[in-house]
């Protein structure tokens, strides 16, 4: 597996997060595809033996931490606010997103792949928009978390 920084070559100018996040997303998925096997036996030997999934290579953390490290240079976001935003993107940037949709949904592997970036990339324009609307005054949106209005 390249390094994070390899694997995100393709936006290393960018400092558009959702670009970033876009990439970083199907490198991952792409790559989870391509060794499908060995990451299910994984995943699987984790699930019986829960003490073992510290051994799991988390690649996702990496790739996200890279995909968002111009943002988190930036100060545009707050620690806090970064801190779900990468927890909310390791729940779709994963192996196990990527099995829920081929294999409970029924999902061609691209389409899979296609629906887990527009919705990592959904996560991180909302996010972003979320900070925006704080430092307007404006609050966050109540009809994109409806659970936080009052």
């Amino acid at each position: 597996m390249p390094a994070p920084a390899e694997a995100l070559r393709p936006v290393a100018d960018s400092t558009d997060p959702v670009e970033r996040v876009a990439v970083a997303t199907e490198f991952l998925l792409r790559h989870v595809l391509a060794r499908q096997g060995v990451v299910r036996a994984m995943i699987a030997a984790t699930v019986v033996r829960p003490a073992e999934a510290a051994a799991r290579p988390g690649l996702r953390f990496g790739l996200i931490d890279h995909a968002l490290a111009p943002l988190a240079e930036s100060s545009a976001i707050g620690p806090a606010a970064l801190d779900q935003l990468k927890r909310g993107l390791t729940v779709v940037v994963s192996a196990e997103a990527l099995f829920n949709l081929t294999d409970l949904h029924g999902m061609a592997p691209e389409k899979a792949i296609a629906s887990l970036v527009h919705t990592a990339t959904t996560l991180t324009r909302a996010a972003l928009r979320d900070v925006e609307h704080a430092e307007s005054g404006a609050g966050p949106d109540a009809t994109a978390h409806p659970q936080t209005a009052a």
